[in-house]
């Protein structure tokens, strides 16, 4: 990441923020820039979408760019928005910064690109995290190399220690129902115990509200597996 010192007529402030681990991490008021930049629409993906293209695969990898958004470059012209203004000096970036509006959109298209035709069918992509899933081990092999080769022909690295290869922790779903709606939570194992990974929930529609509690229960658990779960009969 390159911050040349900079002569832009914008100024956004710095923040200090503190991590998790305690460390210190500075960051970058770009809310005025922000409020002054027309928004790109481009959505990542849905929970439930995510959660029933997973549906009967039984092997798993998780990739995690280096660097995420750094990876990217600035358009020169673009360059001097990102200024900011600290007690040492004046600067710019060179590569995408957080922040800023557009840059999560931005991002989730390069990744979409860089894995092609495989996305949603063979790996998920949401923002700088890649998960690679298979029926078999042979096929989630595969599907992992191609990936590998992908990202490595659009020139965007890996950080490998954040890298979870097969076979990860395993996964533990927790459904609930009332008469009012259904929710679920997908927990994966920890050493320090469970920790949530991604929620789903809706409504109950008209009809639905006059099914027994085991019923609820079953649709429940429908929606918690993405709706990949048979229906019961009446």
């Amino acid at each position: 990441m390159h911050r040349p010192e900079s002569r832009s007529p914008y100024a956004s402030p710095i923040v200090i923020a503190r991590k998790k681990s305690g460390a210190i991490r500075m960051c970058i008021d770009y809310r005025t820039l922000n409020a002054r930049t027309i928004p790109d629409q481009y959505t990542t993906p849905r929970i439930e979408d995510a959660l029933e293209c997973l549906a009967g695969s039984r092997w798993f990898s998780v990739l995690d760019l280096r660097s995420g958004y750094y990876q990217i470059a600035m358009a020169k012209e673009d360059k001097e928005k990102t200024a900011f203004i600290c007690p040492l000096s004046f600067f710019q970036f060179d590569r995408m910064p957080h922040g800023i509006t557009g840059a999560t959109a931005t991002f989730q298209q390069l990744m979409e690109k860089a894995v092609g035709d495989m996305h949603l069918l063979q790996v998920i992509v949401y923002l700088d995290d890649i998960i690679v899933f298979g029926r078999t081990l042979e096929e989630h092999e595969e599907r992992l190399l191609k990936v590998l080769d992908r990202l490595q022909e659009c020139g965007l690295k890996v950080s490998i220690d954040k890298c979870q290869f097969y076979p990860i922790k395993p996964y533990v779903l927790h459904v609930d129902a009332s008469m009012n709606g259904l929710g679920a939570v997908l927990n994966q194992e920890h050493p320090e115990g469970l920790r949530p990974v991604a929620y789903a929930s809706r409504k109950l529609s008209g009809s639905e509200r006059r099914y027994p509690v085991h019923q609820l229960e079953f649709l429940a658990l429908k929606v918690g597996c993405g709706g990949q779960v048979p229906r019961l009969s009446s």
